[in-house]
C-alpha cells in the first residue's frame, strides 16, 4: 500500500475539496490541513520531510536521513537513541556531552519519544 495522493479541486461554489486519490474518498480539509502545514515539499510538490511537532521544533522525519526514523534534524541523531540513553543514564547533560550536541536537542528528543509513547 503506497502513500496517499491528494488532489485539490475547486467546486462550483468556489470551495476547495481535497480528495484521497488512492481510496477515491473525499478528505475533510479541516482535519488534514494541520498535518500538511508541518510537511516540507520539494520543488516538484513531492513531500520530503515531516516535522511531527511543528517546524518550530527540532524533530523531523526525512526518508533521506536515518532511513526516515525520527531524528533531531540539525544533529542527525535518532530521537529513540537519545531518549534511551537518558533513560539508562538519567542525565540530559551527560547524554548531550556523549553525543556532542546541545541539551535542548536531547530534551526535545526525550519529549518527542514520551509523546509518541503516550
Amino acid at each position: 500500500m503506497g502513500a496517499p495522493c491528494f488532489l485539490e479541486l475547486r467546486e462550483r461554489n468556489a470551495e476547495v475539496a481535497l480528495w484521497d486519490m488512492r481510496d477515491l474518498q473525499r478528505v475533510f480539509e479541516r482535519i488534514i490541513q494541520p498535518f500538511l502545514r508541518n510537511v516540507e515539499f520539494d520543488s516538484g510538490s513531492i513531500p520530503h520531510r515531516w516535522w511531527p511537532r511543528g517546524k518550530g521544533h527540532l524533530v523531523a522525519l526525512d526518508p533521506s536521513r536515518s532511513f526516515g526514523q525520527p531524528i533531531v534534524f540539525r544533529d542527525g541523531v535518532p530521537t529513540q537513541t537519545l531518549a534511551r540513553s537518558v533513560k539508562a543514564n538519567g542525565s540530559l547533560q551527560e547524554v548531550a556531552r556523549w553525543f556532542e550536541i546541545s541539551e535542548s536537542s536531547v530534551r526535545e528528543a526525550v519529549e518527542f519519544e514520551q509523546q509518541l509513547a503516550a
